[in-house]
């Protein structure tokens, strides 16, 4: 009788998942509540956290800035700032615009009187264009726009109590081109030519929307390929200008501040 119990038993479980009927299980007969199935672990995390990065950046190729590059000493000369911070600018143009003999008639006429400007060079003598070099380390991708102010006009010291100045000169900055490194997207620059005349507001020379300029960035003047480094940074005196015999110096200010842009997806 057991055996014909047991088989009775053994024939109506196999029914029922042969059925595919589903068979609750309770903890005991005194205690008929369900066990809750316990779902296994299968899943872990893994997290990298970027940080702000401050520290100096080398120079690089203005035209490649995916390179480095060393510059050198020559007549054009640059400012290497050493600065530090998320948001800073690397490098600076020295603008040389060289020797001009002084003649009868020199600045007579209507026009201004042009100057361009002593090629800059790389450390093995070769020509590159004049160039600003910036680094955005923020990650934030929120933008950042320069511009350059002319503090100091064009000033020579003659005597200790005898002090000159090139009157209405300004600098031109023109053929203006933006660049980012390892394909990061370019800030714009602006189309205009950058005229710094002294003490007016500052001019926008370049400007990044959302997720734009980050990185390494350049803005260079002109383009050593197509021969038009020189041209694109001029020197504008105006017609009538007493010069005398003496080096003139002018100071410009540029300025890289962060703008607040909206938050964006970046695919």
């Amino acid at each position: 009788m057991k055996n014909k119990k047991f088989l009775s038993l053994s024939i109506a479980a196999a029914t029922l998942l042969s059925l595919g009927t589903s068979v609750v299980a309770f903890a005991d007969e005194e205690n008929p509540e369900p066990v809750t199935p316990v779902t296994p672990v299968t899943t872990s995390n893994a997290t990298v956290t970027f940080v702000m990065g401050d520290e100096p950046t080398p120079p690089v190729e203005p035209e490649n800035p995916d390179e480095v590059m060393e510059p050198g000493p020559g007549e054009g000369g640059n400012v290497i700032t050493g600065n530090r911070g998320p948001l800073r600018l690397d490098l600076l143009p020295t603008f040389n615009f060289g020797e001009v003999t002084v003649t009868p008639g020199l600045f007579g006429g209507t026009a201004p009187f042009s100057v361009d400007v002593v090629s800059n060079t790389r450390a093995d003598g070769s020509e590159i264009p004049h160039f600003v070099q910036l680094t955005d380390a923020r990650g934030t991708g929120t933008g950042w726009s320069l511009s350059a102010r002319k503090t100091q006009q064009f000033t020579a010291q003659l005597s200790e109590d005898n002090t000159v100045i090139l009157a209405g000169a300004t600098i031109d900055l023109s053929n203006k081109v933006a660049r980012a490194t390892y394909g990061a997207t370019a800030a714009t620059a602006t189309e205009n030519a950058v005229t710094l005349v002294l003490d007016e507001s500052r001019q926008l020379a370049a400007t990044s929307a959302f997720g734009q300029g980050m990185g390494i960035n350049t803005l260079h003047f002109g383009s050593q390929e197509e021969d038009t480094h020189e041209e694109s940074v001029t020197l504008n005196i105006q017609p009538g200008t007493q010069v005398f015999v003496a080096t003139y110096t002018a100071v410009i200010n540029w300025e890289l501040s962060p703008l607040a842009h909206e938050a964006e997806v970046i695919e």
